[in-house]
Parts: structure tokens; sequence; C-alpha cells
């Protein structure tokens, strides 16, 4: 038994549109404990490589959305 995979697109897909139909069920998505699922022992590490690499890509989207956000006052302000 463990947590379930979530990709990065499904969180993303999932946080969107829940945000923009239900707003007042976004802490319960984001913050409730997951049910767990069985998986074979064989799979664990496939798992945990597949796990790891939908982290990475969840902390890039992050900084480059970071990286955009600040970037855009800076390039108004070497305008003016």
């Amino acid at each position: 038994m463990g947590q379930p995979l979530i990709t990065a697109r499904q969180l993303v897909a999932t946080t969107a549109s829940t945000a923009f139909r239900t707003p007042q069920l976004l802490g319960d998505i984001l913050f409730k404990e997951l049910d767990e699922v069985p998986y074979c022992q064989s799979c664990r590490q496939d798992v945990a490589v597949k796990r790891q690499s939908e982290q990475m890509k969840f902390l890039m989207g992050i900084l480059l959305l970071m990286v955009l956000v600040a970037s855009i006052p800076i390039y108004f302000f070497l305008l003016a």
C-alpha cells in the first residue's frame, strides 16, 4: 500500500479547475491526506523514480513562474 502517483499535469489541472468551479474545496484538494492504493513491491523503485521526476517538473514550473513574476517589474523599471 502507498500513496498514489499524481503527475504535475494532474495536480495543476485539478487545482485550476477547482479554483474556478469550487474555490472553497482548494484546501481539501491540496492538503487532505490521500487514500492509500495497492501496488506491487517490485514496482516500488519505478514509482519512486516517477514520483521524483514529477516533483522536479513541479519544482521547475514553480521556479519558472517565480522568475517570470519577478522579471516583469524589473523589465518595466528598466524601460522607464
